[in-house]
């Protein structure tokens, strides 16, 4: 049986950021798809980098429809029936704050931070995270990393199996040409294992620096999906009344899977009407609505992934003890991300407000866990949820993250994914 190439997420191997398969198509349903949650039923391929991913196991209680799509398209035979367990993912995610000097207790520096990094990565490559996520500001007083494709290369060369997810690119402070070059160069080197959720940013002083208006943020970022999408054809056409042509072009037909970002019901609309997948900033339904809504209208068979869970878990056998001593850099970054959001604008893992241990707990932002509580709630959460360790956030020494890392691979990851 052959898998179906013509749903606009999967016409290549590896759009959906998987390089091997995991899953197979179905038949034989029970119960049949009428009768599956929405959030089931929507998409015909079943991941998001944010989200998770469809895991398809014989024996299991939820089946898949005949045209349910391979997260690859391999030709793999189809078991006569088979059923779905869905499962979360387990994600390792940077941004490589640096506090200013004395702000909190940490004698780690940039380079230090940058090998430690690398070093947690190669771990989750061998423990077994499925994505690691990265972002990008500019000019930050705490160091925000800057250049997220740079350090998304770095990461993909130290590995040799997890995927990369750039949360979010903040592609209008680019040159569309160059960043289709620089996506096609990582794509050709690390086929299908990076993919990018495209955003405009909000903070000031970054379209200050770079000499971008506010208001033309929509317009701009449109355009760039436009070129990208152009270059990546690898013809010439005209860009900024410029002939241009983009080569080499990526490895993967297509390339690397783009998704949108955004805490708006127009940010919800645009990535339907440019044919991409939405990442909201937040969990709020309605724009999950509204961009199946807008998917109607232009006849894209889009998918919509919508924030839950905790930014940053920690695993602790004494998770009051280290509660006190994660509390400074969770308190530098809550109070960080909430001084840059703008009237009416936030997302998922700011908290306002917080000025004790408490508040920061109740945020459910930020967890600290014992092994058993982490394993309950993986097992409990939502089959399309993520379980996000972020080890060094708000300039936690690595020596601390390590403590964490290390309780996730010998005291979680049997009773998760086990071999």
């Amino acid at each position: 049986m052959s898998y179906p190439t013509s749903h606009p997420l999967i016409h290549s191997g590896s759009q959906t950021g998987f390089s091997e398969p995991t899953t197979r198509v179905a038949k034989n349903c029970e119960p049949p798809p009428s009768a599956w949650p929405a959030a089931v039923r929507a998409p015909t391929i079943w991941w998001a980098p944010t989200m998770g991913y469809a895991l398809v196991t014989p024996g299991t209680s939820l089946g898949l429809p005949d045209d349910a799509a391979h997260l690859t398209t391999r030709q793999i035979s189809a078991a006569p029936t088979c059923h779905a367990a869905f499962m979360p993912m387990l994600i390792l995610r940077y941004d490589l704050r640096l506090p200013p000097e004395g702000t909190t207790p940490t004698s780690v520096t940039g380079a230090g931070q940058y090998a430690a990094m690398l070093e947690q990565c190669r771990w989750g490559d061998r423990v077994g995270a499925d994505m690691i996520v990265v972002s990008e500001h500019h000019g930050a007083p705490d160091s925000f990393m800057s250049a997220p494709l740079t350090i998304a290369a770095g990461i993909l060369g130290a590995t040799s199996r997890v995927n990369v997810n750039v949360s979010a690119l903040l592609a209008i402070m680019h040159n569309p040409i160059r960043l289709a070059e620089e996506l096609a160069a990582i794509d050709l080197m690390f086929p299908g294992r990076l993919s990018v959720i495209l955003g405009t940013g909000y903070r000031q002083e970054e379209f200050d620096m770079l000499g971008i208006t506010f208001k033309e943020r929509n317009e701009l970022l449109e355009s760039c999906v436009n070129a990208i999408r152009q270059a990546w054809t690898g013809e010439y056409f005209e860009y900024e009344g410029r002939r241009v042509r983009v080569t080499p072009t990526p490895g993967t037909p297509g390339g690397p899977m783009m998704m949108l970002g955004g805490s708006s019901e127009q940010a919800a609309r645009r990535a339907a009407r440019l044919r991409c997948i939405f990442t909201s900033a937040i969990g709020t339904p309605a724009l999950g609505e509204a961009y199946y809504d807008e998917c109607a209208k232009v006849g894209f068979q889009g998918y919509a992934s919508l924030p839950h869970g905790a930014g940053f878990i920690h695993v602790s056998m004494d998770p009051e003890r280290d509660w006190e001593r994660i509390a400074p850099y969770a308190f530098h970054e809550a109070r960080t991300y909430a001084s840059w959001q703008r009237k009416g604008q936030s997302s998922s893992v700011t908290v306002k407000n917080a000025e004790t241990i408490d508040d920061l707990k109740a945020s459910g932002v930020y967890q600290v866990l014992t092994p058993d509580e982490f394993v309950e709630q993986w097992h409990a959460g939502s089959p399309f949820g993520g379980m996000v360790l972020h080890p060094l956030m708000g300039g936690i020494p690595p020596e601390l993250a390590w403590e964490s890392l290390e309780l996730v691979e010998h005291d979680v990851m049997g009773r998760i994914k086990p071999v």
